[in-house]
């Protein structure tokens, strides 16, 4: 089998547009994808050649695909927690759902950078370390984050 590199580059725009046909949005579909092939990279000893990579690859996304339907299936079951009303969890969900939105209209930097502080849990110095830029840029951009996020929000 090519290497990891290669096999990306004759197949993501194809295991990508697989994974879109199936109803998900471009950010999902992005994610999944690259999901799909850092699965592939870490089972590549399993590739036995009897089928095109692309063959493999896809039957990885199917994989990924129905971790991802269960995963929302899940978090849409879940219970009223104890103490809260219907009403309370409803718009915490509402509010989930502007949320996630409000995230989608940033840019794609803007997104790496709310993924790297809040959801690894860099610092700032350690995102500017690995954006390559100043410290204080990381800052500023992140004070324009919220700014934004927080004017969707209260526009929605």
């Amino acid at each position: 089998m090519a290497d990891i590199g290669e096999l990306y580059e004759q197949n993501a725009q194809a295991v990508y547009r697989y994974i879109r046909s199936r109803g998900f949005d471009e950010d999902t579909a992005a994610d999944l994808m690259q999901e799909t092939f850092l699965a592939a990279w870490r089972q590549q000893q399993r590739f036995e050649g009897a089928s095109r990579p692309l063959t493999w690859l896809i039957g990885i996304a199917r994989h990924k695909l129905a971790d991802e339907t269960r995963r929302r299936e899940r978090e849409r079951a879940r219970p009223v927690p104890a103490g809260e009303s219907a009403e309370d969890f409803a718009d915490a969900a509402d509010s989930r759902v502007l949320l996630e939105s409000a995230m989608a209209s940033l840019a794609p930097e803007q997104r790496e950078l709310l993924a790297l502080v809040l959801v690894v849990g860099l610092t700032y110095a350690e995102a500017a370390a690995v954006l390559e830029v100043a410290e204080g840029t990381v800052k500023s951009r992140m004070s324009r984050i919220r700014a934004a996020l927080r004017e969707q929000m209260e526009g929605a």
